[in-house]
């Protein structure tokens, strides 16, 4: 019952055996770093083929986008440039001077007997105005005539203001300052 192992190969033969054996398991373990080095560098290949691809995908998409952006900014500058045009447009319609109106009103504003011999806008809607009167009845129209535009009964202009009042050789100077409505 009692097993007994007994090996009866000479020393040399053990040796051998021992060799073949740690040749074989070398073996192995060569054949097994060797497969495991191969899988890394199949996955490493792998992995960069699959990067490369995602790369060449997403400088693509970026193209793309980058292209759909300087279009839309330019749509977006062009827009703005309108937008701004429009703008100076309506500014300018806005604080424009309607000049017919004015001269319009300019030509009802004196009473007979009295004639315009010069006007000038010194401002917008502000007329400087010079006039001759031969006498006394019409320089007192002139005078209703700025109570009335100052009291707001005149339907073209919002205030009136006297600057001047000279006779010279029987005519009367008379110069005045309107704005209009």
């Amino acid at each position: 019952m009692n097993e007994m192992n007994l090996n009866l190969l000479p020393s040399k033969a053990k040796f051998q055996k021992r060799k073949v054996e740690l040749v074989g398991k070398t073996k192995v373990y060569m054949i097994a770093v060797s497969g495991v080095w191969c899988l890394v560098l199949v996955v490493v290949i792998i992995l960069n083929i699959v990067v490369s691809v995602r790369k060449k995908t997403l400088e693509r998409r970026y193209e793309l986008v980058k292209t759909d952006y300087q279009g839309l900014a330019e749509s977006v500058i062009t827009s703005q440039n309108l937008k701004y045009r429009a703008k100076m447009i309506g500014g300018v319609i806005a604080s424009r001077f309607e000049y017919s109106k004015a001269f319009k009103a300019l030509k009802l504003l004196l009473p007979n007997g009295i004639s315009m011999s010069d006007f000038k806008m010194t401002k917008k809607g502000v007329f400087d105005i010079k006039a001759l009167a031969n006498d006394g009845t019409s320089v007192d129209e002139f005078e209703k005539l700025v109570f009335e535009i100052n009291k707001g009964n005149n339907e073209f202009f919002n205030k009136a203001k006297i600057i001047d009042v000279m006779v010279k050789n029987g005519v009367w100077n008379l110069e005045m300052e309107v704005s209009m409505k």
